[in-house]
Parts: C-alpha cells; sequence; structure tokens
C-alpha cells in the first residue's frame, strides 16, 4: 500500500516552457522514440525506491518472500549486484540517496548508510519514535495513522550530513555524517516533508499533510548553516532544480528564486502528466510520466516519447495491464533515463 498522493494535472494551450526548459510546439513532429533496455530483478523482489551515484544505479527492493529490503547496484553494462540489507520489509516507503562517497538507504525507523564497492553496512542508525504527529494526517477508523513515522526521502549534502523526511512527522531528521548523531529540525507550520532534495542554495523539500485537507500546499527551504526553515505558499508535487532555480509543478508550475524566495509563474504542459514522475536532464529538457500510461515524455525539441511494459496483473481472472506509479526515475550525467515501476521486477535504462 502506498501513502504517496497521485496528483494529476492538465493545462490548456500549447506546450509551452519558460526558464532552463526547451520549447516544444503542439504540432512537432516526433522523432523515433529511444530504445529501452530492461534490467530484471530476483523475481520475488519489488522496487521501492532508487538512486544514481558513482557511475551506478541504486535500487532498493523489497524481498518478498523473506519479508526483507535488499539493495541492487545495476551499472550501465546491466551487470547486477544485489545484497542484503539489516532492514525489515516496513511497507510501501522508502528511500535512497547518494553522495559523498557514500549509499544512503532509508526504510522504517532506520538509516543505514553503504560502501558503495562493497554494498557492505558500514553505520545502522535507527531513529527515536516520533513525538508528534501532522494534525490532519489521515487516520484508520482505531485512529491508526497508517505509515507513521516510516522514512520516506532522504537527501545529502555536499558535507556529508544526511537529511531524513518521515511520513506524517512534522520534523526533519538531521544525521551528522561524522559523529552518526542524529536531531531534529522542526517545521514552522504542522505539516510534514515529503521529497527533499539537496542543492547548492540548501536543502529543499515539498510538503505533504498541512494545516488544512490541501496536500503539498508549500515549498520549503532549510538552511544547512542556520538550520533554519522557510516555506513558500506554493502547491507542489515536485521540485526540480534548473539554471533559473527550483521549478515547482503541482496546480500549476512556478519558479522559485533561491535567494529572495520570489515566485515567478510558468506555463505547465498540456498533457495529463503524474506528478509523482517528473525529472529535468542536464540540458534542461523536462522528463515526465504521462498519467495511466505506460510512457514517458521528453520535453525537448524532438518530442520524443519512451514506451515501456510495466507487467500485468489479473483482475477477476482477466489479464489486464498494470500501469503502476513509478519508484524512481532520475536522468544521468551521460544523458540516460533510468526508471522502475513502483512494486516491479525491473529497471529500465533510455539512452
Amino acid at each position: 500500500m502506498s501513502f504517496h498522493r497521485l496528483l494529476v494535472v492538465m493545462a490548456a494551450g500549447g506546450v509551452s516552457f519558460t526558464a532552463a526548459f526547451a520549447t516544444v510546439s503542439a504540432s512537432a513532429a516526433p522523432s523515433p522514440a529511444p530504445q529501452t533496455t530492461r534490467v530484471d530483478l530476483r523475481e520475488s523482489d519489488g522496487v521501492v525506491a532508487g538512486g544514481r551515484g558513482s557511475g551506478q544505479t541504486w535500487v532498493l527492493a523489497r524481498d518478498r518472500q523473506n519479508e526483507s529490503l535488499v539493495l541492487y547496484r545495476v551499472s550501465d553494462g546491466g551487470a547486477v549486484r544485489r545484497t542484503a540489507l539489516p532492514l525489515k520489509d516496513s511497507g510501501a516507503l522508502g528511500a535512497v540517496a547518494v553522495a559523498s562517497g557514500a549509499v544512503w538507504v532509508g526504510a522504517g525507523d532506520t538509516v543505514v548508510r553503504i560502501e558503495p564497492d562493497t554494498g557492505r553496512a558500514t553505520n545502522v542508525i535507527r531513529l527515536d519514535a516520533p513525538a508528534s504527529a501532522v494534525p490532519t494526517a489521515q487516520r484508520a477508523p482505531d485512529g491508526t495513522i497508517l505509515g507513521w513515522g516510516q522514512i520516506n526521502s532522504i537527501a545529502v549534502d555536499s558535507a556529508g550530513t544526511a537529511w531524513v523526511a518521515r511520513y506524517a512527522v512534522p520534523v526533519i531528521t538531521r544525521i551528522d555524517g561524522f559523529s552518526l548523531i542524529a536531531s531534529l529540525i522542526a517545521i514552522p507550520e504542522a505539516t510534514d516533508p515529503d521529497r527533499l532534495i539537496s542543492t547548492s542554495s540548501g536543502i529543499w523539500f515539498t510538503t505533504n499533510f498541512g494545516l488544512t485537507n490541501q496536500l503539498g500546499a508549500k515549498v520549503g527551504k532549510l538552511d544547512p548553516a542556520t538550520l533554519t526553515v522557510q516555506l513558500v505558499s506554493v502547491v507542489a508535487a515536485v521540485i526540480v532544480p534548473s539554471q533559473a532555480g527550483i521549478e515547482t509543478l503541482g496546480v500549476g508550475r512556478n519558479v522559485i528564486d533561491p535567494s529572495n524566495l520570489r515566485v515567478t509563474k510558468g506555463t505547465m504542459p498540456r498533457e495529463m502528466l503524474s506528478l509523482s514522475s517528473v525529472v529535468s536532464d542536464s540540458s534542461g529538457n523536462l522528463i515526465a510520466r504521462i498519467a495511466r500510461a505506460n510512457r514517458l515524455l521528453i520535453f525537448d525539441t524532438k518530442g520524443r516519447a519512451i514506451d515501456f511494459e510495466a507487467g500485468t496483473f489479473k483482475s477477476r481472472g482477466e489479464e489486464m495491464a498494470m500501469v503502476a506509479p513509478l519508484a524512481m526515475l532520475f536522468s544521468a550525467s551521460d544523458g540516460a533515463i533510468w526508471f522502475a515501476p513502483r512494486g516491479g521486477r525491473s529497471v529500465y535504462r533510455a539512452p
């Protein structure tokens, strides 16, 4: 079961991007679709999250047979190494971040730091039980918050400090890269961080629950030097660093200036996008998952599309195509796009 929201938007008019993104005419003839390479994981494993670093792709997967988590290292050539992790299967949430010569993996209440060359877990950090929950978090009939306190995002800065977001918890956890001591940074409002990214201007994040029933109603910036958090009233499901600043997409598209947090409105594409799966490549092109379809669109001057098979499932005895949310989507420095459907046993690479 996934505790993340799925936001789908449609904007009218032609496809037009400002800032760092290229402009694409609605009538532009698409170029041939890039061919995808599929790397299969073990039959019993299902993808939870992924990251990229040190020229490798790292995939966190759930071992359904042993109810535990494993980490795959997938090389650009398709070679695979599978390593068992000291983490129990804790549900649908999890995170991977690669930076400063280490791989950080989080799931449940535990963060593991891994040595990339050997895959060995060098440190295991168990976080304290959360002290509070966001008041508007969704609850089961018995009052239980499903997924409360589970790790859903990790970012690592250039100093090697790890920053951790936990579901329905209104704080960001800071883990010192040297002492491994965990400390808490409160969010100014009763909202929880959802997606963390590390940039030269600070740690940025979207929000999940808030003071109202509206999801994702803020974007936050954490200053690692002062440990202060500022919130910007922008509804965003995803944030993407670009040459112009921090691109946000949600019910609208905006650019946030990191120096003064000034917001400039942009133009959304007309296609229906699954905004849980959007990235920007090194050229500033937008790559996005099309809603309810096994397809990625690359919004560049060629208007390229990538189709992929994400498996099937049976419902009432009938075989049906599976359109699962993506557990990972990122663009490598060599221009390749790596992605994998949540719960699937395959990772895809498109050159």
